[in-house]
């Protein structure tokens, strides 16, 4: 619970930072975040001996280290007071994101349930060769997704407030372009180069790389629906995200129940790329 708190209270400083646009800072506060992070967690481990918890305590401290200097350097504790509180204000943040929760747990299914149905079917085994190449094919298509994101979408918010519907949808069309200029053809690079991919995380992976293609297309989908869904952000009304994300777990798992037992986890990566397709569409 404090691990949740401390992370979501940093995440939620982060955010201010990035419709502030300060890239810099933010890249500044999370490098140390990561650093400390490892360097805490190492210390508990080697030093103190306390086992596993050493992982949870380690990002507890490094978050919570993190929220302090950011809350110091920007003096955000000015804003700690009673006259900034308002109902109405809560009430529209509570309506504009309790849909996120379903999302979040909807989005914790479609990722992770493949993984607990090829274990049922297959073993952990294939759970293991599976997660390995999927985070092979993944990986790059986030880090450019993540980066397009955390770029444009304050640019949007801005432009959305002062020139409305028409302008914003040329903005967004306008990214969406730039981030397919990207990641199609890191897509068919990473199709047509998934054996050597494979090779770099040893021989016992190798059987996954007949999935990079298909985790990689469903990667490319999700990044291109974080901009498609965004004009229901716009106009708050964030629950049907929350009930197109219910849908395509839905979809996932029916299609990993149907596909994993005869394909094993190589049906599983296409339940994926399936499940993203029909969201985003």
């Amino acid at each position: 619970m404090c691990l949740l708190i401390s992370t979501s209270f940093t995440q939620t400083l982060v955010t201010i930072l990035r419709s502030d646009r300060r890239a810099k800072d933010i890249s500044v506060f999370l490098c140390i975040s990561a650093i400390s992070n490892l360097a805490i967690t190492l210390s508990l481990i080697f030093v103190f001996h306390m086992g596993i918890v050493s992982i949870v305590l380690g990002q507890f401290i490094a978050d919570s280290m993190i929220s302090c200097m950011i809350f110091v350097k920007f003096g955000f504790f000015r804003f700690i007071r009673p006259k900034y509180l308002s109902a109405d204000t809560f009430k529209e943040l509570f309506r504009y994101g309790s849909p996120f929760i379903v999302l979040s747990l909807s989005t914790w299914v479609l990722l992770m349930s493949n993984r607990f149905i090829i274990d049922h079917f297959w073993g952990e085994a294939a759970v293991g060769i599976y997660s390995a190449a999927s985070q092979l094919g993944t990986l790059p298509i986030d880090l450019v997704s993540s980066m397009l994101i955390m770029a444009a979408f304050p640019v949007i918010i801005d432009n959305w407030e002062k020139n409305g519907d028409d302008s914003t949808s040329v903005l967004v069309s306008s990214v969406v372009r730039y981030y397919m200029v990207i990641t199609i053809p890191m897509l068919f690079g990473l199709f047509m180069l998934s054996s050597n991919v494979s090779s770099l995380i040893g021989e016992r992976y190798a059987l996954g790389s007949a999935i990079i293609p298909w985790v990689s297309l469903a990667s490319v989908c999700a990044g291109i629906s974080n901009y498609v869904y965004m004009g229901l952000q716009l106009k708050k009304k964030t629950h049907y995200i929350s009930l197109l994300t219910i849908l395509t777990a839905a979809i996932n798992i029916a299609a990993n129940l149907l596909l994993v037992p005869s394909l094993g986890f190589y049906g599983s990566a296409v339940s994926s790329a399936l499940a993203q397709v029909v969201f985003m569409l």
